[in-house]
């Protein structure tokens, strides 16, 4: 695996700028992905995430700064104009072109504003009118330094700033063997359904895949493979400890949760068929017995028996 750099280097952060540039519309594709995929994936845990923000404060509408906002899907799908406002901070410029596009379709230009921002050099120009932060998937695309440096600024906000974020980690160790335990074995066949169900799928919708996408998504994950790394430039996964001893530093952890495991690769299935029923007919069945199946696993403590991949975990924290 990648190790994280403990500096930033100005030449690998033109490449995440460019490469962010360039490939923003397939990656809107496959990760912001179809609403009903996006609804089915995100809504649970970014329904729980709003009601985390809008408990810690009194403020209507409260403002909620999204660090890393990428075209701004993810902080949309919490906005609301009464309830809590939004301002997207973002290293790609065309990203933030995205995300101003997309806030005047879905009603919310009024009450969002998005910036373009590198956070190598991140300040804080909203202390005292900020009262929750939104991070979704950015930090692993830091290093160390430029980490530390945007959770001090975060730590400027003030005390009892709330703030999500959601990232990708390892949460036990990688290389070690899984366990071959009777539980082990079966909270494997367990999580191994999902896939033969997804798998059953895509034998059955290949032909209504969008072909063009499907191809563009396998150039960039050859691409990534060949030069070892997660996908873009920057991405390097965390060890789930780490990242909690750095959150440490400036709050209190008071919530952790399992986001999506078996989920991604079904809702990243899902978001290339191009049928918009047969689209809608997996989210309700296979997808969202993926996102269940996700809690399942996780709320009984079966992850370290079931992978040593990386899952997607959600943190909450509070500044002190």
């Amino acid at each position: 695996m990648r190790l994280r750099s403990e500096a930033p280097d100005p030449e690998i952060d033109r490449e995440e700028e460019a490469w962010w540039n360039e490939h923003a519309a397939t990656i809107e594709a496959i990760w912001a992905m179809a609403a009903p995929v996006r609804r089915t994936i995100r809504g649970r845990y970014l329904d729980r995430t709003r009601k985390f923000f809008l408990d810690g404060t009194n403020a209507r509408p409260a403002r909620c700064l999204e660090v890393g906002c990428g075209s701004g899907w993810v902080g949309r799908m919490i906005a609301a104009p009464t309830t809590l406002e939004l301002i997207g901070l973002d290293l790609a410029t065309e990203q933030v072109r995205l995300a101003q596009e997309n806030a005047k379709v879905d009603g919310l230009a009024g009450t969002t504003e998005y910036r373009c921002q590198n956070l190598a050099d991140f300040t804080v120009r909203d202390a005292g009118s900020v009262q929750c932060v939104l991070i979704h998937s950015i930090l692993h695309h830091l290093s160390w330094q430029e980490i530390r440096s945007v959770l001090k600024q975060l730590h400027a906000l003030g005390k009892g700033t709330r703030i999500f974020i959601y990232e990708p980690a390892y949460l036990t160790d990688p290389l070690s063997p899984l366990p071959k335990t009777d539980e082990a074995r079966a909270a494997q066949e367990l999580a191994g359904r999902s896939k033969r169900e997804t798998d059953r799928f895509q034998r059955m919708f290949r032909p209504s895949r969008d072909r063009a996408l499907v191809k563009r998504v396998e150039a960039l994950a050859v691409d990534a493979q060949r030069q070892g790394r997660l996908l873009s430039p920057k991405e390097v996964v965390f060890r789930e400890k780490e990242l909690i001893e750095e959150l440490e530093q400036i709050g209190q952890v008071t919530g952790r949760r399992l986001c999506n495991f078996t989920s991604i690769p079904a809702a990243q299935y899902a978001t290339v068929i191009c049928n918009g029923f047969l689209q809608r007919l997996f989210c309700a069945t296979v997808l969202r017995r993926a996102v269940k199946l996700d809690e399942e696993l996780f709320e009984k403590g079966l992850i370290p028996q079931v992978t040593r991949e990386y899952v997607f975990m959600g943190y909450e924290c509070v500044v002190r």
